[in-house]
This record gives structure tokens, sequence and C-alpha cells, in this order.
């Protein structure tokens, strides 16, 4: 299908055509969902799932400026819903195609166009994937908070930026695996004995991204737990293991990262662990966070795919091989939490005390008090004897007070 044919949305035009702005009409909303998954929201339930995620779409629609580097060169905006959908379409139509193309073909479709593509293009990305986007030409003139901007290159695919963002890992033959305790992961653990707070985050690829600076550690967790139901729903009639291409083509990342996410989730904050939940309960009502991420979360795929998926990680190996994408981080934390970071001066004070050259001079100082100590012992011992055996002999002896 050719970029000028993308297919349009049978709602009202007018309507879509209206500027980005702080309210959505529920109309606006079904389409938007309809363009990304495929489905409308005549569904009450669907339209309360979402209703975080058009949270977030009004953010990015409405505060993110993008502006080229040319001189001179600052074009128009993306500004209606109508342009961020017929956006949406084409990337799911595009998936394999590269930005530059893309950018070219729409040029050739609409030359008098003074839309900027890199713009759009990028808020597309963040509207369907909830992943952050910048072209190679282009920055974002409001501070984010994100840890990881990835930049979208001009000779690269949507299909290959995503897999960039989102890398499968897989343990290499041979290495080393550590029986691990997962319950350590916990979140309760994680705030208690180690020290590290949640901070939730719009941005998909800070999932998990542990961060240490100063005194201070914080875990970034994705707060959109029904924007993931929603996908994993969309792709409910496909394998778990299909391409990312065709994925994206649907509109959705891929069922696994979908569902290992929100498992990720339910490992820092198990149903069965009260104290855990007690902290996600305090979480959502005190930073106003979506009530889904307390679950049980809708699920198509990723539980009871093979026996063994259905028990916690025992070791290294098997914590990589239940989580291909987030397994890194989930061992990097998993390492923090099993020997903290100090980050208080007593804290810092006492790990110091553990390195090998302290342990070294420690060693030789304390070597050289008992020697002298020892030394003194023995010069006292000695004298005590003498003293003992002059009152025996009686003063007259000699060396004992007396004359000879």
């Amino acid at each position: 299908m050719s970029l000028n044919t993308v297919a349009q949305p049978s709602v009202d035009v007018d309507l879509l055509q209206t500027p980005f702005s702080e309210s959505l009409d529920d109309e606006i909303k079904s389409t938007v969902a309809n363009a990304i998954w495929g489905f409308d929201l005549e569904d009450s339930d669907r339209l309360i799932r979402l209703a975080y995620y058009f949270d977030y779409y009004i953010d990015e629609t409405t505060s993110t400026v993008v502006r080229t580097t040319k001189r001179d060169a600052v074009k128009t905006p993306i500004q209606s819903h109508a342009e961020l959908v017929r956006f949406i379409h084409l990337l799911k139509q595009h998936p394999a195609k590269t930005r530059k193309d893309i950018k070219l073909a729409w040029q050739v479709s609409d030359a008098s166009s003074t839309l900027n593509l890199d713009a759009a293009l990028d808020l597309a990305v963040r509207v369907m994937f909830m992943t952050s986007c910048r072209s190679p030409t282009a920055y974002n003139i409001i501070t984010t908070g994100q840890v990881f901007r990835p930049i979208w290159k001009e000779k690269e695919s949507l299909e290959s930026f995503m897999g960039r963002i989102f890398p499968r890992y897989e343990l290499d033959e041979g290495s080393k695996s550590d029986t691990i305790r997962v319950q350590k992961l916990k979140a309760y653990y994680l705030n208690d004995y180690a020290s590290i707070r949640i901070n939730w985050t719009n941005n998909l690829p800070d999932h998990l991204a542990l961060q240490i600076t100063g005194q201070r550690k914080s875990l970034c967790v994705f707060r959109h737990s029904g924007f993931l139901e929603m996908s994993s729903h969309a792709l409910v009639e496909e394998d778990i293991g299909i391409p990312m291409a065709q994925s994206l083509s649907l509109g959705c990342l891929p069922p696994d990262l979908v569902s290992e996410t929100l498992r990720t989730i339910n490992l820092l904050f198990p149903e069965n662990d009260e104290k855990s939940r007690l902290l996600l309960s305090k979480e959502v009502q005190e930073k106003h966070l979506d009530p889904r991420l307390l679950g049980p979360f809708q699920l198509f795929h990723g539980y009871h795919e093979n026996p063994r998926n259905i028990m916690l990680p025992a070791d290294i190996k098997g914590l990589f091989e239940n989580y291909h994408y987030w397994g890194e981080r989930l061992y990097r934390l998993w390492k923090e939490a099993d020997d903290p970071t100090p980050m208080t001066k007593v804290e810092i004070w006492s790990e110091s005390r553990k390195s090998p050259r302290f342990v070294y001079w420690a060693g030789v100082i304390a070597l050289s008090f008992a020697l002298f100590f020892g030394i003194v012992a023995s010069v006292l011992g000695a004298a005590q004897v003498w003293i003992s055996y002059c009152s025996w002999k009686g003063p007259t002896k000699a060396g004992c007070g007396g004359r000879s």
C-alpha cells in the first residue's frame, strides 16, 4: 500500500482535525486505540484500562516541541490527531522501511507539505510504543527526566530500532551460573535492606534501570500496566514468538516482551508478599498511579508456556531463560540487593574496612600490638618471678637489695 493511500478511520473528520489539547473526546480516544491496536473502546473496561495511557498521550501531544538543528529550518510541527493517526498507520505498514525512505516517500506523495516529519515520526513512536525516540537532527527542548533517550537513525528501520532498544540477552555457554535468591528482588527487601527507591516511569526502555548517584539509589519501573495488557490482548491470536516486524505491523511490541515486563512487576510486588503489596498500594495512592498495577494482570502470553516458566528461577541461568529481555537488569539488581553499595558515611566507612589493603595493615598493626604487649608481659612476668625469689631468699641475697 502506498503512503498516499493510508487507510483512514471512519470517524468525524472535523473532530480529528482539532488541535492537540488537554482534553480528549471519547470518540478520539476510540479512534486512536483503533489505529494502534485495531479495536475500538466500546467496551467500558477497555476505556478504563487505558485511562492513564491517554493521560500520557495528552502530555506527549501537547508538551513536546521538536525543532531541527538546521538554521532557519523550523517546520510546522504536527498539530492534530488526524495527522498523528496517519503516521501511526504509516509505521504499521512499513516497519522494515528505513526512516529516511519513509520521509522521502512522504515528500513524494505530498511535495507541498511543510510538516516536520522528524517530529511526527518521533511522536508516533512514543505514542504507539511508549518508547522514547529522537531523530538524528532534532532535540527535545523539554527536560524529560528519562534515563534512556535513543536516536532512531536515518538508515535504520523501525524494526531494527526497536530490536536495538529491546535486545534479547542469552547467557553464554559455560558462563558461571551461581544460585540466587529471587526473594531479594521483592520491593520491600530492596527498599529496607538495599535502600533502593522506586521511580515510576512512562518510558518503557527505562524499565528496571538501576541508578546509583551520590547518596541515592533508585529503580525505574514502568507504570502503565493497562497499556501492556491492551497490547497483550491485541496479540491474543498470535504466537508468543512472532517476529518483531510482525508485532510492529500490528501496532504492538513483541508479545514475549509485553508479558515479560508485566511478570517483572509481579516479581517486585508478589501477590503473596504482604509487605511489598502494602508498599505498592501506598505508591499507587500517594503518586496517583494506575490502580491496575495492583493486579492481577490480564495476560494472554508468557504464563504456563512450559513447565519451567511457572517456577521462580533458582540460579542465574534460570533467570536469563525466564527473562530474555530484562534478565541482565534483574541480575544487576539482584547483585545490588545481595551486596548493597554503601551510601551513608557510616556505610562507606564500614565498607572501606573490607578492602584487602585495610585487612593487611590491620593485621600488621594487630601483630605489632600483640608483640609489644607480649614483650611487656614477659618483662613484667620476669620481674614478678624475681620479686618472688627475693622474698623467698630474703633481703640479704645479692641482687635483692642486701649486701653480698
